[in-house]
């Protein structure tokens, strides 16, 4: 089974979605993030599996096109770079 790994990076503003799509012909099996930040109140809000063309969960044997991730910089000072990648396989 071929394994693609995807990654998008972006700056997080006062509260940043970063999705990471597999491309056709696959599923997601995976993902995460990272983030490098210069100020401490940056956080990870939510790191999971996304449908991003009904914008819900998967029903009973479906599967998920996407991997999102939310940050949040409530007070907008400093800076974070974050990256977000997906774990995809041929289905």
């Amino acid at each position: 089974m071929a394994r693609y790994l995807r990654s998008i990076s972006n700056q997080v503003v006062v509260s940043t979605g970063i999705d990471v799509t597999c491309p056709a012909g696959t599923k997601i099996i995976g993902g995460g993030a990272s983030y490098n930040a210069s100020a401490s109140d940056i956080a990870l809000l939510t790191s999971g599996p996304y449908r991003d063309a009904a914008n819900d969960l998967a029903l009973d044997g479906g599967t998920f096109d996407s991997w999102r991730v939310v940050f949040s910089n409530p007070d907008m000072t400093g800076t974070a770079a974050a990256s977000v990648f997906a774990i995809c396989a041929q289905t």
